[in-house]
């Protein structure tokens, strides 16, 4: 992960205590996996036909609400399979041959040819993309923007109007709710469609990049039983209204029925920021935390059960305070406790990250540290976060 990268909260193997960190994988295909990538593709096994040994029953007696939430799922479906599309990453092999080299998902946010998908989809500069629709229409795109701090990218496609999704709330979710994934799924079976509920919320994982093999922490995203394959990244995740609540990302590695999005008002902060500067600016403050719990302070003797410990993580690829960063100018060290944020506590639902984002580059903010048995108040400049290379 690039060091730009920092406002993510780590939980590594040994911070297990705060977040159960098994082992998840982006939602990329990659066809032809660069050299040193650690992270083994993984694969769903092919579906077979079965023959349903049970008697099937007639619609016209299964319980009328079963029929109109049927009916009411496929018209969403139906509605919002124009505006979801593949992309897929080619260039010429030494024979001048075009070879596929990546597949992912994205969807139509805007009739003028804007899209979003995830940026570990579109990440490789030495690709050409193109973006292939359900009806067999096919554009190049022109990557916009990728966003330095979260797994997210804007997609331009040039052409006559296009069919977008509506975007939901995402800060209105409510755990047990239905919600329907699309995307390519595995590379191959365009347009798959799955359903399920939202199983969690605000959940840190720690993700692997199946196509470039480098991990890192996606912070406050959706948990989902809807099946979530290889390929589906970019794809959205509907609610019952046919509006995106989030973009389909990674999958627990072995299978377990687990898939992450990135909440779709996130992605939202970044079509304003790109809409306002003409490029995707965040807010940086520079250092590596993991969110304080319960047995996070027993485990490091905290005085505090709350806030955000600066501390590296053991597959961090740099210290817990970057250098040169506005934490590093504003003597923040590993080991110190952010407690609050401009008076307002780390706590709960409230992380460091969701606090940095709300400020913007050139903001003066005062930090309350906890430093050992004391408490400190500790000023800082947020700076724009650096730009992500892939």
């Amino acid at each position: 992960m690039p060091d730009a990268e920092v406002h993510k909260s780590w939980c590594g193997i040994h911070l297990a205590a705060a977040v159960l960190i098994i082992s998840f994988v982006l939602g990329g295909v990659s066809f032809s996996a660069p050299p040193g990538n650690k992270s083994p593709a993984v694969s769903a096994p092919s579906k077979v036909a079965v023959q349903n040994t049970k008697p099937s029953v007639p619609a016209s007696l299964l319980p009328v609400a079963t029929v109109d939430e049927e009916e009411k799922i496929i018209s969403l479906i139906n509605k919002a399979l124009p505006s979801v599309v593949n992309i897929v990453g080619s260039k010429l092999d030494q024979n001048g041959n075009k070879e596929v080299i990546t597949r992912g998902t994205g969807f139509v946010v805007d009739p003028k040819g804007l899209l979003l998908t995830n940026r570990h989809v579109v990440s490789q500069d030495n690709l050409t993309y193109t973006v292939f629709f359900s009806d067999g229409s096919k554009y190049l795109a022109t990557i916009l923007g990728r966003d330095p701090l979260n797994d997210l990218a804007i997609v331009q496609i040039l052409g006559d109007k296009f069919p977008a999704l509506p975007l939901a709330n995402s800060d209105k979710i409510r755990i047990g709710q239905t919600v329907v994934a699309i995307g390519n799924s595995l590379g191959r079976y365009s347009n798959t469609v799955t359903k399920g509920i939202i199983s969690g919320l605000g959940r840190s994982v720690a993700a692997s990049d199946n196509i470039t093999g480098q991990t890192e922490t996606l912070d406050d995203v959706i948990q989902t039983d809807a099946a979530i394959n290889l390929g589906n990244s970019g794809g959205p995740l509907l609610n019952s209204k046919g509006e995106v609540l989030g973009i389909n990302t990674a999958i627990e590695q072995s299978g377990r029925g687990v898939g992450f999005a990135i909440p779709i008002n996130d992605a939202k902060k970044v079509l304003e920021s790109y809409s306002h500067f003409g490029r995707i600016v965040r807010p940086y403050l520079g250092v590596r935390y993991v969110t304080v719990t319960s047995d996070i302070q027993d485990e490091f003797k905290l005085s505090y059960d709350y806030g955000a410990l600066i501390n590296a993580g053991e597959l961090a690829s740099g210290p817990a305070v970057v250098p040169g960063s506005p934490a590093e100018k504003a003597g923040l060290k590993t080991g110190d406790v952010i407690l609050g944020v401009n008076g307002v506590l780390v706590r709960g639902n409230i992380t460091l990250l969701k606090l940095i984002q709300q400020k913007k580059p050139g903001d003066f903010i005062t930090l309350l540290v906890a430093r050992g048995k004391a408490v400190l108040n500790i000023e800082a400049t947020i700076v724009e976060l650096p730009a992500y290379k892939p």
